[in-house]
Parts: structure tokens; sequence; C-alpha cells
């Protein structure tokens, strides 16, 4: 009797454990159910053209290269004529003159000394070198903002990148794409460009990696860096964009700053 009783206390314990489990698993797959689905993946393009122009010298930097100049100068020895001309030919004499007149604009008439007596020298060809002021590097920087921004010539001292204006949306952003099949991340972003804008540039992956993340709205977009190399932009007609601009960086502010989400990483990735 006593043996049938702990048998039938076994047996409901093992029931109430059995429905405890069946409950949790059913719990658990109601609460899966129910939760959203997870938002697609996305990989986006910050393509960029590095400055084709050396960018004219900021007063600091010109006064640093004229200081350095002087002092390079004032600590050089005396050039061996001796060894580099024939002693009273044409081009000796034109050296010295040379030199004389830079040490004169160096350090002034009274350390440069007496003028060299190098007698008659004949006139050359020569070149009027051209610094450009401040004004002049505004009024440069000016013409070329103007310029149109599809060209990808356009600002030549300075850094440009690519932005789409989304024909849905008319927002304005990077070159995007969602993934697709088994695709890596860098393969979406390098086939954005390529499906949107065309197949006639020819650009270099900088890195596989992202070098940055937008999330908005629970939606995360990997941003990858490409250099274009050749060619220009075509918008084919199946292309998700309206137009596209190469814009610098405080271009790009005014276009783009309003997507706060989007800026806000985009910003530190330019220059």
């Amino acid at each position: 009797m006593q043996r049938q009783t702990v048998t039938r206390v076994a047996q409901d314990a093992g029931g109430a454990a059995r429905s405890l489990r069946f409950a949790s698993t059913s719990a658990s797959a109601s609460a899966s159910s129910a939760s959203p689905p997870t938002p697609p993946l996305r990989a986006a393009m910050l393509l960029h053209r590095a400055p084709l122009l050396t960018p004219p010298p900021t007063p600091f930097e010109q006064s640093y290269y004229t200081y350095t100049s002087r002092l390079r100068l004032a600590l050089s020895n005396p050039t061996p004529l001796d060894f580099y001309y024939k002693k009273g030919s044409l081009n000796e004499r034109r050296f010295q003159r040379a030199q004389w007149l830079r040490e004169r604009e160096a350090f002034g008439e009274r350390l440069a000394g007496k003028r060299v007596d190098v007698g008659d020298i004949p006139a050359e060809d020569e070149v009027t070198l051209e610094y450009r002021t401040e004004a002049d590097a505004a009024a440069a920087a000016a013409a070329a903002a103007s310029e149109a921004r599809t060209r990808v010539e356009r600002v030549g001292a300075g850094h440009v990148y690519l932005f789409v204006k989304d024909k849905r949306t008319s927002a304005w952003g990077l070159p995007t794409g969602a993934l697709e099949g088994k695709e890596a991340l860098h393969e979406t972003a390098v086939r954005s460009v390529s499906d949107g804008l065309g197949k006639g540039m020819d650009t270099w992956l900088v890195t596989r990696k992202p070098i940055g993340l937008i999330e908005n709205e629970g939606e995360r977009t990997f941003i990858f860096k490409s250099r274009i190399i050749m060619g220009m932009p075509a918008l084919p007609s199946t292309s998700p964009y309206a137009e596209y601009a190469w814009l610098t960086k405080d271009e790009a502010r005014e276009v783009v700053g309003s997507e706060e989400q989007v800026w806000r990483r985009v910003e530190p990735l330019l220059n």
C-alpha cells in the first residue's frame, strides 16, 4: 500500500514537470513568434577623390618656408664655383649675380655686401613666380565651388566625396544597398555603386572592413571606403538615385546635415 502511494506521488510529480516544460516551451515559442523580424543589413560606399593639386600654403606655412630657406642659406657653405663652372664663363657670372640677389632679399643690402661685378650679361627668358595671397586663394576656392558639382575634377586642391539623391525619399546620402544572398558586406557596397551609378568608374576598395556604422530606426548600415581612379558616374535608367554630386566636407554638411543620424556618423570620416 505504501509503495503504491509513493509510485502515485512520483507519477503526479512527473506529470507536473512535463506540464511545466510544455508551458515554458509554448511561452517561448509564442514570444519568439511575436518578436519583430530582424531588419536586413545594408552597406554604403564612401567614394573619395583625393586632391589633384597642391593646396596653396597658409600664411603660417609661407612664413615657415621663408624662415627655413633663409636659415639654410645662412648656414650653408659657399658653393665651389671652380667645381661647377668654368672660370669667367657666362653661367658662372649668372650664378654669382643670382646668389647675391638671393642674399640681398634674405638678409638685406648691408649683410649681402657689395654688389658682385659680373659685367654685362645677355638677357634671357625669365619666369616670374606668382604667389597667391589669401584673397587670391579665397577667390579661387569660390570659383571652384561654383563649378558643376557633377565634375569629379572640381575643387582640385581639396577632397571631394560622392553623394547621391534618392528618387523615393529625395534625401541625400551615400550609395547604399541591401545585403543579398551570400555576398559579403563589402561586395554589397561595391554593387551599390556599380548598379546605381553605372560601370564607367574604375575604383579601388581601401579595405574590406567597414570604417563606420549608421544605425537609424533599428536599421544598420556599414560604411566602406573606396577611391576613384578614373572615369565618372553615369546614372542608368534603373538607378534608384535621381542625381549625384561631388562635394567637399562643408558642402556635404549643407546637403546631408539635415539627416542628423546619418551626418553624425559620416562627418568624422571626411577630410
